[in-house]
């Protein structure tokens, strides 16, 4: 039965506290503020905060926390860490809240970032864009900018167009990875982990997931693409881009153009 008031400084609390006491027991929340981990108030007595809290609450959110620093030590005890939900999980629950297809509800949930919430408020975009046909309505949608789409997506498309063996898409969007600024060597990782993740599957006889050790996840990332390349080219792909990462941390390749030389030679 608290009343939920939101700030952005602890000062905001110190001020209410002068107040008749808080005529209303109150819920403080704070989000996503880290100008408040460098704070004296947070550093230096956490406790002093709790003493003007008194009945009142505070609820502090954070997209990311250092773990080791002093602030985390004082309140480890009452810290929870909300996990992302699974991929396969999420997929179920965007199905249940709007009849999309599968692979509809897995790009939606790529998008999003495997983020429940936002997956949510897009499918209100949906909903009340076309809720007849939300299929074609996310894809509008997404083509037209309205369904945001982060950057670091492109890695994939752009990883997905080299295991499809598409030479003119995988050059297009390693272009516009360069445009926002991805850097080679994260390229490189994601490719490299793709393509060995894709030649587990392709050289495992039986029980994939209990011999290789990849979650479901991951093989179905890299399942469609069997066949298309030889067992000895993903061999050959593997080696070339850990030469080329080594070549472009000793400076004996440059940067710019390390990702370009893979392509030319893997496909």
């Amino acid at each position: 039965n608290s009343e939920i008031q939101y700030i952005e400084s602890l000062a905001e609390i110190k001020q209410y506290a002068g107040q008749s006491l808080f005529a209303s027991k109150k819920c403080f929340v704070c989000l996503d503020n880290t100008e408040l981990l460098k704070s004296n108030d947070i550093n230096g007595d956490f406790a002093k905060i709790q003493q003007i809290l008194g009945e009142n609450c505070l609820i502090l959110t954070f997209s990311k926390l250092d773990k080791r620093s002093k602030f985390y030590s004082q309140v480890e005890a009452r810290a929870t860490e909300f996990q992302l939900l699974h991929p396969v999980v999420l997929e179920k629950h965007l199905r249940e809240n709007l009849e999309i297809l599968p692979p509809t509800a897995q790009k939606l949930a790529e998008v999003c970032e495997y983020d429940y919430g936002r997956c949510l408020l897009e499918i209100d975009k949906i909903k009340n864009y076309n809720a007849e046909e939300p299929n074609k309505a996310f894809k509008e949608l997404l083509d037209n900018g309205v369904i945001y789409q982060p950057p670091g997506d492109k890695i994939f498309d752009f990883v997905n167009a080299v295991l499809s063996g598409n030479p003119r898409l995988a050059f297009d969007l390693l272009q516009e990875c360069k445009e926002i600024g991805e850097p080679s060597l994260r390229l490189l990782l994601v490719l490299f982990t793709n393509i060995k993740h894709l030649l587990q599957v392709q050289s495992c006889e039986q029980n994939i997931a209990e011999t290789t050790g990849l979650s479901s996840w991951e093989i179905r990332c890299v399942q469609n693409y069997q066949g298309i390349y030889r067992n000895s080219e993903l061999v050959k792909a593997m080696k070339i881009i850990r030469e080329v990462e080594k070549g472009i941390k000793i400076g004996k390749i440059e940067d710019s153009i390390a990702v370009d030389y893979v392509l030319v030679n893997i496909m």
